[in-house]
Order: C-alpha cells, then structure tokens, then sequence
C-alpha cells in the first residue's frame, strides 16, 4: 500500500469505530466505558494523524475532502447526541441542534459548491473548532466513565454548561464564517 491511501483509510477507519463507540458507551460496565473512551481517542487521533500526513506529503485528493469532514461529522455528532442523550441539562437538545445544523449547512454548501466546480476544504477556524469539540467530549466522556449513576458531580456543573455554551457558540460561527469565506472565494472565481 502506497502513502497516498493512508489518509483516506484513516477518514474511513473514523465512520468504521462510530458504532462500536456508541454500542461500548451505551454499556455500564466500567470497563466498557474505558473501551469506549479509548475508541473515541482513537478516531480523534485517526483525525489528527490524516491531515498531518495529507499536509506533509502533500497527498490531497477530492475523495479525502469529501470523506474527512463527514468522518468528522459522524463521529463528533454522533457523540454529542449519546452525551445530550445521558446528560440533558448540561449538553442541551438546542446546543446539539445547532451543532447539527451548522454540519448539515455546511455539507449543503459543499455539495452545492462542488457541483458547480468547486472542492472546498476546512479553514483553520473550523479545524479549530474541531479540536475544540473533540476536548470539550473528552472531558465528558471521562465522566461518563468514572460515573455509574450518569449525573454529573454537582461542581462540574456549571463548567460543563458553560463549555458546551462556548462550543456551541464557536461552531455555530465557524459554520458562519466558513460559508462567507467559501461563498466569496467562489463568487471571485
């Protein structure tokens, strides 16, 4: 196998361990939430590790624009549903909406854009508002291992409603200002 398939296999390796990380987060076995945490890491590494390498071999291709923010997109959505799902006073139904919408308005864009000729790929604002999504369910993963009974200690709990405030916020104007960068760059060209 040459390089050039590695980050693609990676993006794809990202959709394949979506749904053994929701059926180990669905467990109450500790030691299945741990599996879960650590399946859940490693499609975040997975994220990491194919832009690093499409970006210092210099292996861009249409189907790895394509595949890598949905990747993306299954995986982070997909866990921010079981978090509203298991905690809905701190990872809100609107938070999770809005995170949705955004994804789903900017994939519309996508796809609009693309068939007129245009392949867009993720700015640096919304690579940062991945990673910033990608900690922000870390750190509610870890208590959703630690937790058995599925509430939060009552100290984290204006943190956590406050980060998933700020995520909500940064992604919500991430997709904002990703469809104005790639409308403009679109329309001058």
């Amino acid at each position: 196998m040459t390089l050039k398939y590695i980050p693609n296999i990676l993006s794809l390796f990202r959709i394949l361990v979506t749904p053994f990380f929701v059926i180990t987060f669905l467990s109450p076995l500790f030691s299945i939430r741990i599996f879960s945490l650590l399946l859940f890491f490693a499609g975040s590494l997975s994220d990491f590790l194919d832009g690093f390498i499409a970006r210092k071999y210099n292996i861009v291709t249409n189907f790895g624009k394509i595949v890598d923010p949905i990747a993306d997109k299954v995986l982070i959505v997909s866990a921010f549903i079981l978090l509203n799902y298991y905690y809905p006073y701190y990872v809100r139904t609107w938070m999770v909406a809005c995170i949705i919408a955004r994804d789903v308005g900017v994939t519309i864009f996508r796809i609009i854009l693309q068939r007129k000729g245009f392949i867009l790929h993720a700015n640096m604002f919304a690579k940062r508002k991945t990673l910033f999504q990608i900690i922000i369910i870390h750190i509610l993963l870890i208590i959703h291992t630690v937790n058995s009974s599925n509430e939060v200690a009552s100290a984290n709990n204006n943190l956590i409603y406050i980060l998933m405030i700020v995520c909500t916020l940064v992604t919500v104007v991430s997709g904002f200002h990703y469809l104005i960068t790639n409308y403009n760059n679109a329309k001058s060209n």
